[in-house]
């Protein structure tokens, strides 16, 4: 039987074939090229989350157009739409999502952020796609409170570095605890690829290029447990000239959206006070089912569970793992000594051994 990384690395290696690993455009820039591949796992992380991101203050106003598919199960096309996204600065972002009859424009503003357009909940394929492109890492502050291990990883001839929290799956301490783990290149701090949930969500960075000193995928493919659900392609990215302050005003209609942080689920994890175990559906042991189900939260700021639905996982466990999780309570998170609502990913694994 494979191991987590035998069957990761046998499921990414198809999608390499797909156009993964030139890192190509403009001659580096003297920010990229003079960055040292840390030894230390803390500081290739923050190195990593530095050059992989547009998100950042020493960043000029750019804007960013992708397209995207999103595809079922035999890979044929079933929605698709665009992500365009305007930034200016952390308190000044606009981003477009389009799908088929939905539009939905979010602010980020000095009062926090804002959202106008059609009602309707934008796939989280298409949320992480976004993230994938523009900030794919957690924030420094994160990282530099969590622990990670280094190992270095060959995939048909492709070596390339892996970065896991400590207690990820693979790491020394708790090989079975369900984290992300971070594909980094051996020569240079470029984020290749993101696996969470045991390998059950790949999030695949393409043909990378070099943008105002930092890398930036052309292409970004997501795969649930081996099949491709989303491809998406960068249009146009470039630099702003001038700043139209019009641009990122919300409209007089706009609602305000609650105060959200992001972060990954060994983070959320650590603020876990309350935990339930799910009831293994009879059934499903029945058939001998097991395997991992992923899910989307948002804990608010009571610390309970206030959203939740399934990303990916067997249908026969997902009602199971959704019932137990609603149960769950975490430490509030605090952002400037103010409790904010957490988006995060929790993984639930049932397993018969």
């Amino acid at each position: 039987m494979l191991s987590y990384f035998g069957r990761a690395w046998a499921r990414i290696g198809v999608l390499w074939a797909l156009g993964l690993m030139a890192v190509c455009g403009a001659s580096m820039s003297a920010a990229a090229a003079q960055v040292p591949v840390a030894e230390d796992p803390t500081a290739l992380m923050v190195s990593a989350a530095k050059l992989n991101g547009l998100v950042d203050d020493e960043m000029k106003p750019w804007h960013l157009k992708a397209s995207f598919q999103l595809l079922d199960e035999n890979g044929a096309s079933k929605d698709q739409g665009t992500i365009e996204e305007f930034w200016a600065g952390a308190h000044k972002n606009r981003v477009i999502y389009t799908i088929n009859r939905l539009t939905q424009t979010m602010y980020e503003t000095e009062k926090g952020g804002m959202q106008s357009g059609t009602a309707g909940q934008i796939s989280n394929l298409v949320l992480q796609a976004q993230a994938g492109l523009v900030q794919p890492l957690p924030d420094v502050g994160i990282i530099q409170h969590q622990g990670f291990e280094l190992h270095e990883k060959d995939a048909g001839g492709a070596k390339l570095r892996t970065l896991a929290a400590k207690g990820a799956p693979g790491s020394i301490s708790y090989p079975g605890f369900v984290g992300v783990t971070y594909f980094l290149d051996t020569d240079k701090p470029v984020l290749r690829v993101l696996a969470t949930g045991r390998g059950a969500i790949e999030v695949v960075r393409n043909k990378v290029v070099i943008f105002q000193g930092r890398y930036v995928p052309e292409e970004i493919v997501i795969a649930h447990s081996g099949k491709v659900a989303l491809r998406a392609q960068v249009d146009k990215i470039e630099s702003l000239a001038t700043v139209d302050e019009a641009e990122f005003t919300p409209p007089a209609n706009a609602v305000a959206l609650p105060k959200t942080i992001n972060v990954s689920a060994d983070f959320a994890k650590g603020l876990l006070v309350k935990k339930e175990l799910p009831d293994y559906p009879m059934a499903a042991l029945q058939e001998r089912i097991q395997g991992t189900v992923v899910l989307q939260a948002t804990i608010g700021t009571d610390g309970h569970v206030k959203g939740l639905r399934v990303i990916v996982g067997p249908w026969e466990l997902q009602q199971a793992a959704m019932d137990a999780v609603r149960k769950w309570v975490y430490k509030p998170y605090l952002l400037n000594g103010e409790a904010v609502e957490v988006n995060t990913t929790i993984n639930v694994v049932f397993s018969l051994g």
